[in-house]
Order: structure tokens, then sequence, then C-alpha cells
């Protein structure tokens, strides 16, 4: 495996920002060259970052709204040019979650309380570390209420390959261990009294069967 296969978006993101002073097309272009493998969250995230710079900031009502209809026709007017230039006969992926909660312009505290979620569940869930079928229907629910989205896009989002955790210093590729929800849950800094509630909604979905 390469170099930049094993860089974590998070960095080239990071890379990114320093080098770019405002989201141009040559620069998108530039990206997904340099890191093919991620070339579906740059698309998403240039998009979203051109939305956010064409926003006047004084613009509070529904911004959340706007902007997210914003971002999707951006992003379709990029998958329309980058088509007709190379068509992909693959569909662009569900984002991870912790792009979903910045694109909902809420931080992950905010995020954590409105969801009773940890930031160690919440960096669980982002990298898929979770097994969705063990998450309950509760906690789907309360996700797609704060990013106002739809349960089943919050099912794609936390479905799929786990992502492993690694560097480009990495010589190996770091083993990915997946666990149930409630592991997560006791694992947690969450209060007693939320894990106890997290508990609950699991046996209450289970029909009352003990939630181990």
């Amino acid at each position: 495996m390469t170099d930049n296969q094993q860089i974590h978006l998070e960095d080239i993101l990071d890379e990114l920002m320093l080098e770019e002073s405002e989201p141009s097309h040559e620069a998108l272009t530039k990206w997904c060259a340099r890191y093919p493998q991620h070339r579906d969250a740059l698309v998403r995230f240039f998009a979203t970052w051109a939305v956010q710079c064409e926003l006047p900031e004084q613009t509070q009502i529904d911004e959340g709204r706007i902007g997210n209809l914003l971002v999707s026709h951006a992003l379709n007017v990029l998958h329309r040019q980058e088509s007709a230039a190379a068509p992909d006969p693959h569909a662009a992926a569900a984002p991870r979650l912790c792009e979903a909660i910045a694109s909902s312009g809420l931080s992950e505290e905010e995020f954590g309380r409105q969801c009773s979620l940890d930031d160690s569940i919440i960096g669980k869930l982002n990298r898929r570390m979770i097994r969705p079928a063990s998450i309950p229907s509760g906690c789907f629910e309360r996700i797609a209420g704060a990013l106002g989205r739809a349960v089943e896009f919050v099912h794609a989002m936390l479905s799929g390959e786990p992502v492993r955790l690694g560097s480009y210093k990495a010589r190996g590729r770091p083993e990915a261990t997946v666990e149930e929800f409630l592991e997560a849950v006791r694992a947690s800094d969450l209060s007693e009294d939320a894990k106890s509630e997290w508990i609950r909604i699991v046996d209450a979905e289970r029909g009352g069967e003990e939630a181990e």
C-alpha cells in the first residue's frame, strides 16, 4: 500500500486548508488527482466550502435548510461536470458522521448533548466501529433529528466497512475492531443516568430481553 492510501482524510483536509485560499474548481481537480481514494469526500468538502463562502455572514433565516439545498445543488453541478470528463460507475458514498455534523452547523459538543452521546461514541460511529444492527432505532432517530436528515440517510452513513485509524507513517494496516452499541456506551464517559437510559432503550427495543 502506498503512503497516499494511508493518509487519513482529516490530515488531507488540514494540508488542503493550508495550501488553498478559496474553493476553486482547479483546486478540487488537483486534490482529487492527488488523493483519488478520497475523491467523494473531497467533492463534498469543496461543495460545502463553496456554499459557505457564498452565504452572507449575517443570514439567520433558515440558514441550515438553505445551506443543505445549496450544498445539494453544488454537488449535482460538480458531479455532472466531472462525469462529463470521466464517468464514474460508482455512486457517491454517504458522508461520515463528523462531516455531516460539520455540514449541519452544529458543534460536536452540541450534537452530543442533543443525542446523549459522548466524544468516544461519536468517534466510533464516525469510523463505523459500532455494529449497525446493535444501534437502537432511538439513536438513529436522535441523530437524524439533530442533523435534519432522514433516518435512512443516517443508516447508510453509519453502515459499511469500518474506517481504520492509520497515518502515512504506518507500515501495516491497523485492525478494525467492531463492537456492540452497548459496549461503546459502557466504555464511554457518559453519566450513569445516560448509560442506564441507553440500556433501557436497547432492552425495550429487544422486547424486554436482557441487554447485554
